[in-house]
């Protein structure tokens, strides 16, 4: 996606549907508090291989490991393609856990050429801008980069307006192998908020 032509990502926005979220139990659209795009699993490919990432590895040591004494096995599940293009934001929300054992959420935004849709994350005490458009300003065909995002689910998280391009992202959810560990791995939730990674690769 590095070097997708204009008419190339407009034929891709063009396959696409309005993205629902979650309200409670149920799933809804609603364009006032969500304008996006998205692709199911089953609608895309890509070659994308988390294992040749240094991304397992990083939140495995800083959003997982930060208590040494105790090694937890993640499991790391492809969920949607999201699409924000000119004009889309996502209000702050928290993701609904899929699953008892899941614990949180990882985006890899691809270097596609856009303006504004920071990602705003807040834990309550304080608040984080994890702005991709500056982290893949070096991405180029011939050298592409990727930036990633990793935080807990019972972090609240927006995604401010895009200005001008499309904010192309592909999410993960994130899980623990064992059940029951997801519920000691709560227990310093504050403190452990401050590891959000937010780098680029």
């Amino acid at each position: 996606m590095a070097n997708a032509s204009k008419e190339q990502l407009s034929d891709l926005i063009s396959t696409c549907d309005a993205a629902p979220f979650g309200r409670g139990h149920q799933t809804v659209y609603d364009d006032s508090y969500r304008k996006a795009l998205k692709l199911e699993l089953s609608q895309f490919a890509t070659p994308l291989e988390l294992a040749g990432t240094i991304i397992p590895h990083q939140i495995q040591r800083d959003l997982v490991d930060t208590d040494t004494a105790l090694r937890r096995q993640i499991r790391f599940e492809p969920y949607k393609l999201n699409i924000y293009d000119e004009g889309a934001f996502f209000k702050p929300h928290k993701d609904t856990p899929r699953r008892e054992n899941m614990f949180g959420s990882l985006v890899v935004v691809f270097p596609t050429e856009h303006q504004g849709g920071d990602l705003i994350l807040a834990d309550g005490k304080h608040d984080w801008t994890f702005k991709a458009s500056d982290a893949l300003k070096n991405s180029t065909p011939d050298h592409p980069e990727i930036a990633f995002v990793a935080f807990y689910s019972d972090v609240t998280h927006e995604v401010l307006p895009v200005t001008s391009g499309a904010r192309i992202t592909l999410t993960y959810n994130l899980y623990f192998e064992s059940t029951s560990l997801s519920v000691a791995a709560r227990t310093d939730w504050d403190t452990k908020v401050n590891a959000t990674i937010i780098k680029k690769i």
